[in-house]
């Protein structure tokens, strides 16, 4: 008789979202999500609240900000792969930052970048390739500018890009 694969995380929470479809997942949602993900894999140990929310983010499906969630337009809205959309972006997400209707929707700009930034220092952390690595520090450098003010961003980038070494050819427009 053939060993039955162990059900990952992932497939167990998209498995409870097809299955009960929520308008929005909420604290309640979330715990029976956890606990959905647990019994399924039947792991020691439930799976962590970060990677959970992970999960949940790269879904259509709205998350409570109480729970660390950011409206759906925004997610994936910073882009990292390179230093061209990442200027892009963060211009994008500063005009948006200054339009904002609202303190909440300014919030949620503002947690949009710092999340791309969260992710952006753990993926350094563990290593990126070398011919990557400069580009990604210097994308880095801009989150952190952008978090600092984002007013002042696109000014401050345009000095940069005079004075900054290209890591990769065509790279900045």
């Amino acid at each position: 008789m053939a060993a039955r694969k162990q059900a990952s995380i992932r497939r167990a929470v998209l498995e409870f979202l097809e299955r009960h479809q929520p308008a929005i997942v909420d604290r309640k949602t979330f715990l029976r999500i956890r606990r959905h993900a647990a019994v399924t894999t039947r792991r020691p140990k439930p799976p962590s609240d970060a990677y959970l929310l992970e999960i949940l983010l790269a879904t259509e499906v709205p998350v409570d900000r109480a729970i660390g969630g950011i409206p759906t337009d925004l997610r994936g809205k910073v882009r990292t792969a390179n230093l061209g959309e990442a200027k892009q972006s963060l211009l994008a997400m500063a005009r948006e930052y200054a339009t904002a209707p609202d303190a909440q929707r300014a919030s949620d700009v503002r947690q949009a970048v710092m999340r791309t930034k969260n992710h952006l220092k753990l993926a350094l952390a563990r290593g990126i390739r070398a011919e990557k690595r400069a580009a990604k520090e210097e994308i880095l450098e801009w989150l952190l500018v952008w978090l600092e003010n984002p007013g002042v961003f696109e000014p401050w980038l345009a000095v940069r890009e005079k004075t900054a070494v290209r890591t990769e050819p065509g790279d900045v427009p």
